[in-house]
């Protein structure tokens, strides 16, 4: 109510809008920032309107295509495809990278606070509601697909053959998850090449370190350091108003990664293995391994499903529980109900603020944080972050380690 109650004050205002950022605290440098960043996003315009006027209806199915391959849903399906079929090690890895990336992303994205392109004359073909700088698809589009390479060119005798089809696939489902952005209109250049930048140093890093967090999360200490370092890390993750689905998006890959270290720790020597990591693919066939792949799949969707509710309804009983037993009134509203309808495209109300200021609201301005604060005192605590977090702590706790054992146990 109170973020609904400040987004039709705000639509009264005669001034343009001011957006402010997080890194706006750094003063005349962090506006410098954001000054030249948002040049380049509006320079990139005459790119995507020379690609708009290319658009067919065919080359659009294919582009939403792509641009399907760049989402979590996709990459949530990749690595428990892994996981449970063709190399479980590679899954957990992949997973953990994957919500390494997303927190990447949704960080500086937070941070910035910058528009995506100037719509008009950009149609967008998408609808988007978080910031645009960096892509979160081309930060992922840069290291799922290329951590596939490294880790299998090392891990693997691959046949020249095989290592060219397999190079040539990765690369072009990278770049055309990358292109797909901006032939849609949801991402100016300078959005897709800082998310690619940012993309690879993260990959570059994860490389030099995968080994050694595999290993370290198999400590009986070491998946409660992750509980710890998550905690700390979402808590010093920006959230700064408008509300958007970035920190929700996050907080659900940050669950992930501590169900992913607890099951680690927990079942270090148990049945962990996927399909082809019990058995080869020769002596399987593929009538075989494709009924088994099969058999998983649907197994793990059909459990995963009913886990979440039970999960999410046990969780929000046990914290919403805690916090009434130290007096606490609490509620449980989910993001996307919380969320204002914001406008993350460039339109010529959209202003940062005045450098004189240095980064600070002016006073004649209307004060957001000021009417948030006052909005929301002595309303009941939102639990629905430590809940979600909760949730999918075990969603991947079961995806690890006990729907394998599951698997092992029945057959398959």
């Amino acid at each position: 109510d109170a973020c609904r109650f400040i987004y039709d004050k705000m639509k009264d205002l005669s001034e343009p809008r001011v957006v402010h950022a997080p890194i706006d605290k750094l003063g005349s440098v962090g506006l410098w920032i954001r000054r030249k960043l948002l040049a380049q996003i509006l320079n990139g315009a005459a790119v995507l309107e020379l690609i708009q006027k290319h658009r067919t209806p065919t080359l659009t199915r294919i582009m939403n295509f792509f641009t399907l391959l760049g989402t979590e849903d996709f990459y949530v399906l990749l690595v428990v495809y892994m996981l449970w079929i063709l190399d479980a090690r590679l899954g957990r890895l992949l997973g953990l990278l994957m919500a390494a990336a997303f927190y990447f992303a949704g960080a500086v994205k937070n941070t910035l606070v910058l528009p995506r392109p100037p719509s008009p004359p950009i149609i967008p073909l998408k609808k988007d509601t978080d910031w645009g700088l960096p892509s979160h698809h081309a930060l992922l589009g840069v290291n799922m697909p290329w951590y596939l390479w490294f880790y299998m060119y090392q891990n693997y005798q691959l046949d020249p053959l095989v290592a060219v089809v397999l190079f040539t696939t990765l690369a072009s489902w990278s770049f055309c998850v990358m292109f797909s952005r901006l032939y849609l209109g949801v991402h100016s250049p300078a959005d897709v090449v800082t998310g690619g930048i940012l993309g690879c140093l993260l990959l570059a890093f994860w490389l030099q370190v995968d080994n050694l967090v595999d290993y370290y999360i198999t400590t009986s200490n070491g998946c409660y350091v992750v509980l710890v370092i998550v905690i700390v890390l979402m808590l010093a993750h920006p959230d700064p108003y408008p509300l958007t689905i970035t920190y929700d998006d996050t907080m659900a890959m940050a669950g992930i990664t501590v169900g992913f270290s607890f099951g680690r720790a927990y079942a270090p020597h148990r049945v962990m293995y996927a399909v082809l990591d019990k058995y080869s693919f020769t002596s399987l066939g593929i009538k075989a391994f494709t009924f088994f792949s099969f058999l998983r799949i649907v197994t793990g969707l059909m459990v995963y499903l009913l886990l979440k509710q039970v999960l999410y309804y046990s969780a929000r009983l046990c914290v919403s529980g805690a916090c009434q037993a130290l007096g606490i009134t609490t509620t449980c509203v989910k993001r996307k109900h919380l969320v204002v309808k914001n406008n993350p495209y460039y339109s010529s109300d959209f202003r940062l603020p005045d450098e004189k200021s240095g980064g600070q609201v002016a006073e004649s301005s209307f004060n957001i944080s000021q009417l948030l604060n006052v909005g929301i005192q002595n309303r009941p605590i939102n639990i629905e972050m430590p809940v979600k977090l909760v949730v999918y702590s075990g969603l991947g706790w079961c995806a690890i380690h006990w729907l394998p054992m599951l698997f092992s146990y029945v057959g398959i």
